[in-house]
């Protein structure tokens, strides 16, 4: 996933120098455009892997850019590379739900938790029902604590 997250990010390196406001809003506008592409295409795991990449980075760029002030994309970068760094056993996870499957943790929090189950508007019940599923996996990761952040799941 760390090979994943730098490519992207190496994707967008050529400008620096606008990092983060410009750099921010053109990396969304290539994101959401691919997603829609793939998913025109027909290509949808390959649309909800770049989707799983780019919520991360959303998240990330939200977490350690705007909240730390952070206006190097070197430092960007380092702050992810430290998130997978596997000497700190004391270190926070970022995952979508879909890369949790299998992992556990004594605590988990799970972001957005009021948009789940996600229902699309052409969704059909089996895709509904494989929604309510990762909902179930989210919330099983947790072998102590599980914290719900902006609101519990809808089921």
């Amino acid at each position: 996933m760390l090979v994943a997250y730098l490519e992207f990010i190496a994707r967008f390196i050529e400008f620096p120098s606008d990092f983060p406001t410009a750099w921010y809003a053109r990396m969304s506008k290539y994101c959401t455009s691919r997603i829609k592409f793939l998913k025109e295409n027909g290509a949808d795991l390959e649309a909800r892997d770049f989707s799983d990449i780019y919520e991360s980075l959303d998240f990330l760029y939200r977490a350690f850019v705007l909240s730390e002030a952070i206006y190097d994309l070197e430092q960007f970068k380092a702050k992810i590379l430290n998130l997978f760094d596997d000497n700190d056993k004391n270190c926070v996870i970022l995952s979508t739900i879909h890369r949790a499957k299998g992992d556990e943790s004594n605590t988990v929090y799970i972001l957005d938790s009021g948009k789940l189950p996600y229902t699309g508007k052409n969704s059909n019940e089996a895709q509904q029902e494989q929604e309510k599923n990762l909902v179930y996996v989210a919330i099983t990761r947790a072998k102590k604590t599980l914290y719900f952040v902006d609101g519990k799941p809808n089921i």
